[in-house]
């Protein structure tokens, strides 16, 4: 409730508490059937899920800034993370989305500051893929 009180003026006018609460709702069983059901137990790659958060950022062995949102039209809920490698992606937070742009609202504009720290982090640290993030940070 906080949260649609705090932004309500970002949301679309017809969209009312109990249609903005039913909707975070069923994204987020839709997003954990997601995740949890087809990503881990399929074991669907995660570069299927994670798609780049601007079409022409897509770098093959670059770090990217992407998102991942259920699979339904027009969803608001986001997962923002650094694609590290291919199939290796560090989650760097999530955000209700109902602005067109991130720099709309200021908790999206806060995740893609986020992302963008994150990823100016790892290239300061030469961290340019799976293994040289995998030995930075002893994850084996």
């Amino acid at each position: 409730m906080a949260f649609f009180e705090a932004n309500q003026w970002d949301m679309p006018s017809h969209w009312d508490f109990n249609f903005f609460t039913n909707k975070v709702e069923m994204e987020r069983e839709s997003f954990l059937d997601l995740l949890l059901n087809r990503a881990v137990s399929e074991r669907l790659p995660l570069d299927l899920l994670f798609k780049p958060l601007r079409n022409e950022e897509y770098v093959e062995r670059e770090l990217s800034l992407n998102k991942a949102r259920p699979e339904i039209r027009r969803s608001i809920l986001r997962l923002y993370a650094l694609r590290i490698d291919m199939n290796c992606f560090l989650i760097t937070g999530g955000a209700i989305k109902v602005t067109a742009r991130m720099q709309e609202a200021q908790h999206t504009n806060l995740e893609l500051i986020r992302l963008n720290q994150a990823r100016d982090y790892l290239a300061e640290q030469g961290i340019t893929d799976v293994y040289l993030f995998q030995a930075s940070f002893n994850f084996r």
